[in-house]
């Protein structure tokens, strides 16, 4: 399976457990990696051919700002989700969402979860 990469997504949108993070936001940034056959748009240089990654930044946007998660957990799997749901020739996305801002009392770099989803676990409406 081939595969395409946007890295460093920023996204400011209010997701948290604490009120005040739903209030004030904060900053996000996301890892994508789109598995997808390749092949087509190699041979013809179509971008019709291929999954538009501009578009691709608008979904993760409205993904991140539609709605107010308490865990990242959940807003990365709507990400993976609506994705699954727009293309469908992608057949697995992996979200890495990291929240460098994460209210903990410690020093660290940032939070992040990784999820994988496959075409195989999405159910359409």
């Amino acid at each position: 399976m081939d595969r395409i990469k946007i890295t460093g997504l920023r996204v400011f949108a209010y997701h948290g457990v604490l009120d005040r993070e739903q209030e004030e936001g904060q900053p996000f940034v996301l890892d994508l990696i789109l598995g997808v056959d390749l092949e087509k748009p190699c041979r013809t240089d179509q971008v019709e051919d291929t999954i538009n990654y501009a578009e691709v930044c608008d979904v993760v946007r409205d993904a991140m700002t539609g709605c107010k998660y308490r865990l990242i957990e959940r807003a990365a799997q709507e990400v993976a989700s609506k994705l699954l749901r727009k293309y469908e020739d992608l057949e697995e996305v992996t979200v890495i969402l990291k929240k460098p801002r994460a209210p903990i009392p410690a020093d660290f770099e940032m939070v992040a979860v990784e999820i994988t989803r496959r075409r195989e676990g999405i159910h359409h409406a």
